[in-house]
């Protein structure tokens, strides 16, 4: 079964998911597009991030602060989400307390707020992930039992971009239409290619590598042997993916230090206006991660510096994933 399918079956039901698989930088991007496809697309999406913040944190990221009267100081992210989707990155990371609160929500719907004595009601989706194997944890008795199945209802395993075959087609027509060459297509063994020397890992140096073989190409067909002449110069410049990787890589690793410093959620509702219309079918994610910057740049007024805290990257990523998704800055 294709991904794209195996996403759409198990986003139309209303069990809680598991994502597991080469998820990278892309977690919360891939549990947007399980919410978008699901009946909950009209409601709230949100994203906690529980690396590098404590159990009490994570418990009032969650459930929100009341003063003694009940009223709410901060609504909670379960509060935002009401009747919409609630993505946690790092299940694994929370500790007792807000691993019963978890599991309370999911059995009764109804959570107690940080300050609060009487209940609020819950209706959300959970879809999460863990950088750690679960069910070791489950066997070692740091992660419930009970709420290891709630949270594994649904798997879903995400293959390596280049694995992603069903998106692969409309990712290159995507390019070459933005490039002004509508009228072009690529041949099946030039598309391998470029899925094999990792040219999807990086959008700039995909389209740039587009570029140069429509200016070498006069005919409709843009063939293995065009691509791989056009390889060839890139390698001898060292400008492949392969040798931009070695380069790049330092500049994109954080220090434990930044990870204290970012906040942890994604202190932002994806809205209803990038809601699919009656009938439409489910872009791919490529679409989902160019809606997802477009949204956080406008959620964030331009502000660089904010998008880059709240999406838990450094200001040089970016200004990468915003390029690669075609959104201005």
């Amino acid at each position: 079964m294709s991904f794209t399918l195996d996403r759409e079956r198990i986003a139309a039901t209303e069990d809680h998911v598991f994502l597991v698989g080469d998820l990278a930088h892309r977690a919360a991007v891939i549990a947007f597009s399980v919410h978008q496809a699901s009946a909950r697309s009209d409601e709230p999406f949100e994203v906690v991030r529980c690396s590098g913040i404590s159990d009490a944190q994570i418990l009032q990221l969650l459930t929100g602060v009341v003063d003694e009267a009940g009223n709410f100081l901060e609504k909670g992210i379960l509060s935002r989400a009401a009747g919409g989707s609630v993505c946690i990155i790092g299940v694994d990371e929370m500790g007792p307390r807000s691993q019963a609160l978890l599991e309370n929500v999911i059995t009764s719907g109804q959570f107690y707020p940080t300050g609060g004595q009487l209940p609020e009601l819950c209706d959300v989706r959970l879809i999460v992930t863990a950088e750690t194997n679960l069910k070791s944890l489950t066997q070692a008795g740091k992660f419930r039992p009970n709420l290891f199945y709630l949270v594994t209802e649904q798997v879903l395993v995400v293959p390596k971009i280049n694995e992603q075959i069903d998106d692969i087609q409309g990712v290159m027509l995507q390019q070459l239409i933005e490039l002004g060459a509508r009228n072009k297509y690529l041949d099946e063994e030039a598309i391998s290619l470029i899925v094999a020397k990792g040219y999807l890992e990086d959008r700039r140096e995909l389209r740039n590598l587009l570029k140069r073989a429509i200016a070498r190409n006069q005919d409709e067909k843009i063939s293995f042997s065009i691509i791989e002449a056009v390889m060839s110069e890139a390698d001898l410049i060292g400008i492949a993916p392969s040798n931009l990787a070695k380069n790049v890589m330092s500049s994109h690793e954080s220090t434990n230090d930044d990870i204290q410093r970012r906040p942890s959620v994604l202190d932002m509702p994806i809205s209803k206006e990038i809601n699919l219309k009656s009938g439409e079918a489910p872009p791919d994610l490529v679409e989902y991660d160019r809606r997802y910057w477009q949204y956080l740049m406008d959620y964030v007024a331009g502000d660089k510096k904010r998008a880059a805290d709240i999406a838990g990257v450094s200001l040089r990523t970016l200004y990468r994933r915003l390029e690669a998704a075609g959104v201005e800055g």
